[in-house]
């Protein structure tokens, strides 16, 4: 780590990333991180790719697993001694990657976003005049996820993080970054910091973005959640996919590093 002087600001560089700090009062106040594109490391061999998602960083492995279906690609992560990320965990990766796009592992990781479908663990299920429950981690009964109305309710009125409901009403198919970043439907999915994250971006691209959903359902339907984009070299916009039906097997995921109950990143291994 070095550190330099320059002007009142502590200009600190931690592996890679560099922090601007100004003193006030006697007081070190950190005013602005520059996120410099996705950090790679090497330990022991293996490479590790980190990328700021809210008050910390998360750390994947640069592997695609896939494609097949969500409980294989599953069971693929999991016998790696990897988690299955989620839509918002997905939404800091690539937002992290746009930031140097030229960068080595940035490419890789757009490439893999646009030309393929991302994976992420979300299952949503949705229900007939109601809308639709999001659920981080989902069962899984053999290749699909299994979900259930009665044991979603009882988790979200336990106080369960990891499962949301958004009532329909919300808006699907094309609309602008800011209606994207404000989609009452992808912020459940993503999380408020990730649905910025991903109407950001959306401006990298030369179309609009477009949420693939359901403003109803005629019976309960049970759908996984994953980004895109178009294919066509002339127009490119970036898909929030949620209704990506179960019984798909296209689509890659990247497995991310466990974090201990303090946080910490935990060892492969």
């Amino acid at each position: 780590m070095g550190k330099a002087q320059t002007q009142g600001i502590i200009v600190r560089e931690v592996r890679g990333r560099t922090y601007l700090d100004a003193s006030l009062d006697g007081e070190i106040y950190m005013i602005k991180t520059q996120v410099q594109g996705i950090i790679a490391r090497e330990i022991g061999g293996r490479n590790y790719l980190d990328a700021p998602h809210l008050d910390g960083e998360i750390s994947f492995i640069p592997r695609a697993f896939g494609p097949d279906y969500r409980g294989v690609v599953a069971k693929q992560i999991k016998e790696a001694g990897l988690e299955f990320p989620t839509m918002a965990q997905n939404a800091s990766l690539v937002h992290t990657a746009w930031q140097n796009p030229k960068q080595r592992y940035s490419a890789d990781i757009r490439k893999l976003q646009m030309f393929y479908w991302m994976r992420d663990s979300d299952g949503i299920l949705y229900i007939p005049n109601e809308g639709a429950y999001i659920d981080d981690n989902p069962q899984v009964q053999g290749n699909f996820i299994s979900m259930d109305k009665s044991n979603l309710v009882k988790r979200l009125e336990s106080g369960d993080l990891s499962v949301r409901f958004v009532p329909f009403g919300f808006k699907i198919g094309e609309q602008s970054s800011r209606k994207l970043a404000k989609n009452q439907f992808v912020i459940a999915l993503a999380g408020e910091e990730g649905a910025e994250k991903l109407a950001e971006v959306s401006d990298k691209y030369n179309g609009i973005p477009y949420v693939r959903s359901f403003d109803d359902v005629d019976s309960e339907t049970t759908t996984v959640a994953c980004l895109g984009s178009d294919r066509s070299s002339s127009y490119e916009r970036l898909y929030v996919y949620g209704n990506y039906f179960r019984g798909c097997g296209d689509g890659f995921a990247l497995g991310k590093l466990p974090q201990t109950a303090e946080g910490r990143h935990a060892k492969l291994k």
